[in-house]
């Protein structure tokens, strides 16, 4: 049953480079409706949460999900981990028809992503042909096409494959693309080499449960205090929220990409 509230927001997924032979490229853009206009929430959100959701919705990947990482939040705000989360919780506590208008994805490596609202952004497929009220029937996408849509919705990451290849063979890491780890740890201010020389000897787990704990201490050296926890396998921080099961396994909506 289609939602009744109308999103301010929408998805759209078309394709691009269409072939002969049925094949095409899977492609997305975001669209403003007029539904923005008319909602009142331009009205409720203040205009840094606005500036956060806009940020957000620029991440839509080509096969429809919108699920950028805290990392790629704060590299493209300029900003720190804990500076960023903040503003994402916002949004998160923002409630737009009984929804919050981001939810926190969590990820077993650390590294949590977030994603919109299904109020806030809907999901459309655009017809074949200019004016089509129907939407096209499936083709046989083709070869490369479903080489294309395998990469992009089951295999890892080119940086983590290579940096675990070079582990496996014993090469040197720091010749090797940096690892998620690191760069979070230089996101916070810590310097590269001693962000490596951590990871090393206190491993990955220990590395990505310290940042998750970051934001949750009170430090005026986020980056001090972070290494220090590191390394002396700090215990959770007094009074820190835990998610609920609910929070924790909330995913969005079913996309095309499978995932």
């Amino acid at each position: 049953m289609p939602d009744p509230v109308p999103p301010p927001f929408r998805i759209v997924l078309h394709r691009a480079e269409s072939k002969p032979d049925g094949s095409f490229r899977p492609a997305s853009r975001v669209e403003v409706t007029p539904y923005l206009r008319t909602s009142g929430l331009l009205a409720q959100l203040s205009g840094e949460d606005l500036k956060s959701l806009l940020l957000l919705l620029t991440f839509a990947h080509p096969n429809g999900h919108v699920q950028p990482s805290l990392a790629e939040l704060s590299e493209a705000l300029g900003q720190s981990w804990i500076r960023t989360a903040g503003r994402m919780r916002r949004l998160e506590r923002f409630l737009w028809h009984g929804r919050p208008a981001a939810y926190r994805l969590h990820r077993e490596s650390g590294l949590h992503a977030y994603a919109p609202s299904p109020r806030i952004l809907g999901t459309e497929i655009e017809p074949e042909g200019v004016g089509s009220s129907t939407a096209p029937a499936l083709a046989p996408a083709g070869k490369e096409a479903a080489i294309a849509h395998s990469r992009a919705a089951y295999a890892r990451p080119r940086a983590e494959v290579e940096a675990e290849i070079a582990r496996l063979n014993g090469w040197d890491v720091k010749e090797a693309v940096e690892l998620p780890e690191v760069r979070a740890l230089r996101l916070l201010g810590v310097p590269g080499w001693q962000a490596e020389e951590l990871l090393e000897r206190c491993g990955p787990e220990r590395v990505r449960q310290q940042v998750e704990w970051l934001p949750y201490r009170s430090a005026r050296d986020p980056a001090r205090l972070l290494v220090a926890a590191i390394q002396g396998d700090y215990a959770p921080p007094a009074g820190m929220s835990t998610p609920t099961n609910e929070e924790t396994n909330r995913q969005l909506p079913a996309a095309s990409d499978g995932t």
